[in-house]
């Protein structure tokens, strides 16, 4: 009985010692899936190995007064960081955005996306509804994110690989880190000239009837998700909450 309580007493502490600790990829903290979807993050497996099944990494983009980032392990940020702000313990904070494109903070990006758009005629629900995609997919509307972990993507809607809009820029002598660039990069998507943006049974909306469409900002965040940046299954599981989120946010606010 000693020999199996020194075993436990062991073993417990190293089982939790990762808890509010780093991804392994650095965006977001690992911590029990529970608390993160109490406290509005969405998580991804794999990334938190030396924990328990049910600990995950969990990731949360939040905009305060118009400055905008990711919660995570402090030992992830490479930037200034804010206090109570996100869950977790000390070891969590509000990691700010470096900005860039033009737009410093999360707020200036999507007016600027906003009024891209709506001088193309979008309505405000499709945009809103790209926006949560974009926040979702950039963690925190940054024009230059790379993506976490080295996959090769890059930007608000994170083109993979990066040189899908790199290269295009530069044929059109434009700055790839600027928002404005990426929004014409959609624009000509829209335009037929590249075909990102596929009608699926889920969503049978076109891109043309999406940009015009009046159904709420959730609805159009899940079909800009499931036709535009086509995750796999798990991942758009994991993540259509906080899409959601995002996108009735910027409703609410622009």
């Amino acid at each position: 009985m000693k020999f199996f309580n020194l075993v436990i007493a062991f073993f417990i502490p190293f089982a939790l010692a990762y808890i509010d600790g780093p991804c392994s990829d650095g965006s977001g903290w690992c911590t029990n899936t529970s608390t993160c979807t109490s406290k509005g993050g969405s998580y991804v497996s794999n990334k938190c190995p030396n924990d328990p099944a049910d600990v995950k990494c969990c990731r949360k983009s939040v905009t305060v007064n118009g400055q905008s980032g990711r919660c995570l392990a402090t030992q992830s940020c490479s930037t200034s960081t804010l206090t109570g702000h996100c869950p977790g313990g000390n070891n969590v904070k509000l990691c700010l955005d470096g900005g860039g494109g033009g737009s410093t903070t999360g707020a200036a990006v999507a007016r600027e996306v906003y009024n891209f758009f709506t001088a193309r005629g979008w309505t405000k629900n499709a945009i809103c509804g790209m926006l949560g995609n974009m926040e979702y997919e950039s963690a925190g509307l940054v024009p230059t994110r790379n993506e976490f972990g080295g996959g090769g993507g890059y930007g608000l809607l994170q083109w993979t690989p990066a040189s899908k809009l790199q290269n295009w820029a530069t044929q059109n002598n434009l700055d790839y880190t600027k928002t404005n660039t990426q929004c014409l990069r959609i624009q000509y998507e829209f335009e037929g000239k590249y075909v990102q943006y596929i009608a699926t049974n889920a969503c049978n909306l076109s891109f043309s009837a999406y940009s015009k469409s009046t159904r709420t900002p959730e609805d159009l965040a899940e079909c800009f998700a499931r036709n535009y940046e086509r995750p796999n299954a798990q991942a758009l599981q994991n993540s259509l909450a906080t899409r959601k989120s995002y996108a009735r946010k910027w409703f609410n606010n622009l």
